[in-house]
């Protein structure tokens, strides 16, 4: 992704990593993840739902070109995170 915003939307070094801080989200799916386990004693549903968004988020990704606005591709990297963060717990 960082050289997906520095190549085609003309970002500097410094603006495609904060750009890529969406995918930073998975920490917080995790906790919320590891909760949930905690709480109904299963795990499978956490890692279903999690690897859905990674799937989702990705073929979003595949989606980008370099006319989208970077918004979108911030959002797909959430989404892509949220799915990583909830499959990493059971991992």
């Amino acid at each position: 992704m960082p050289v997906f915003y520095q190549g085609c939307k003309d970002a500097s070094p410094i603006r495609s990593g904060v750009l890529t801080l969406g995918f930073a989200s998975l920490a917080p799916a995790a906790l919320i993840a590891g909760a949930l386990v905690n709480r109904t004693q299963r795990y499978r549903p956490q890692m279903w739902a999690g690897w859905v968004l990674i799937l989702v988020g990705l073929g979003l990704h595949s989606t980008l070109q370099a006319e989208n606005n970077v918004g979108r591709a911030v959002g797909f990297g959430v989404i892509t995170g949220v799915g990583i963060g909830s499959v990493f717990l059971a991992l």
